[in-house]
């Protein structure tokens, strides 16, 4: 919830982070006041660019799952929204 209208800079680019990387929805309350304040030092930008990091499985996670697909006698694969750009990788898998 932002109190002042100092806060609001830092909240908003809070806010378009978590949505990023949660890649979900994020929700700000702003009192009906607050936009009738000034900035005090006059606005700012807090971010000019965002990149999302990189995430890699550890070695031990992927040998622990090859080692479950392989010992299969009927496996599954459930593939989500996750494997869009993943369509070869995920063909070579099945």
């Amino acid at each position: 919830r932002i109190m002042s209208a100092e806060q609001l800079p830092a909240v908003v680019n809070q806010a378009i982070r978590m949505a990023y990387t949660k890649k979900g929805v994020s929700v700000l309350t702003i009192p009906d006041d607050v936009p009738k304040f000034e900035v005090k030092n006059g606005a700012r930008v807090t971010n000019t660019s965002f990149t999302l990091p990189e995430l890699f499985p550890q070695k031990e996670d992927l040998d622990g799952a090859k080692l479950a697909i392989n010992e299969a006698k009927k496996p599954v694969i459930l593939a989500g929204k996750g494997t869009k750009h993943a369509r070869e990788s995920l063909l070579a898998l099945a």
